[in-house]
């Protein structure tokens, strides 16, 4: 019984093999590679504290374009099949807790969490040779909250090559609607649970003093030249993320890639279509510099 199972595995995986084309970064493992890939644990400091992540090495010789994932509020979807996914492409990956989150140290914010991106930015390129990364193919995307600081993030750090923006938690039209405080408040506090040193209060505060200074909307012709990624889902963020896309094309960008799948903000049921989405959208980062 066992070597039928086992012959019928055998049979499931190669006829998997064979209908995915090759270098199918989804279906596929790469063949060997040398260096091979690995998992590095990472620490990386920020403002006083540690930022705990881990870090997926792509295989092969040389420098290799480099994606860093930043997650949403408060960070239970990791989308951790996107970084594998990235890391068969070709791809280093990043995916690190900002301060407060998950384990990591320090307070949480979302000013931190801006901060830490551009503490974990910082970091990649100071190691860049340990890390085999290529500085000049330094990608953010974020999820929800993460596409949030993704796109603030780019905005004031002209070296990022590219910028995805999945669901970007801008707040610009939900912060005029009455009640959104209220709403948010309690969003907030039930979430807060994996976050140490953030209230609801002072989140709802943070986002009303920072209103424009954090409108991705405003600060879409900063990332107009550069290769742009806005994926829209079936959730309250649609609105506003037609209107970032919209920003972009008005700014002049070329290079903007707007996709909308129908499924929700977690993209529970389009989670291969959303891995070919971001997977077609890095292509253009692979080749040589």
């Amino acid at each position: 019984m066992r070597a039928r199972l086992g012959l019928l595995v055998l049979c499931l995986t190669f006829t998997a093999a064979r209908a995915a084309p090759p270098g199918d970064a989804i279906a596929l493992d790469p063949p060997p590679q040398a260096p091979a890939p690995k998992m590095l644990e990472m620490s990386i400091p920020s403002h006083g504290s540690r930022l705990f992540g881990v870090f997926y090495q792509a295989g092969g010789e040389g420098a290799h374009p480099t994606l860093v994932m930043l997650h949403g509020f408060a960070g239970y979807e990791q989308n951790e099949d996107l970084a594998q996914a990235a890391r068969r492409a070709g791809f280093n990956v990043l995916l690190f807790h900002y301060r407060g989150a998950w384990g990591s140290e320090g307070a949480y914010s979302l000013a931190h969490c801006i901060e830490d991106t551009q503490a974990v930015l910082a970091y990649l390129r100071g190691r860049a040779q340990l890390l085999a990364v290529d500085t000049s193919r330094l990608v953010l995307a974020g999820h929800s909250v993460g596409g949030h600081v993704a796109g603030i993030v780019a905005s004031r750090d002209p070296s990022v090559a590219g910028v995805a923006m999945i669901s970007a938690a801008n707040r610009r039209l939900a912060m005029m609607r009455p009640g959104w405080a209220d709403e948010t408040r309690a969003r907030f506090e039930g979430e807060l649970g994996p976050l140490r040193g953030a209230t609801a209060a002072g989140l709802i505060t943070e986002l009303r003093s920072h209103a424009g200074e954090w409108d991705l909307v405003h600060l879409a012709p900063h990332w107009a030249p550069r290769p742009v990624l806005v994926v829209t889902s079936d959730d309250r963020f649609r609105d506003e993320d037609d209107a970032i896309a919209e920003a972009v094309r008005t700014a002049g960008g070329s290079h903007l890639t707007a996709v909308h799948l129908d499924t929700d903000h977690a993209y529970s049921g389009g989670r291969l279509a959303l891995t070919r989405t971001v997977l077609d959208w890095l292509a253009q980062f692979s080749a040589d510099p």
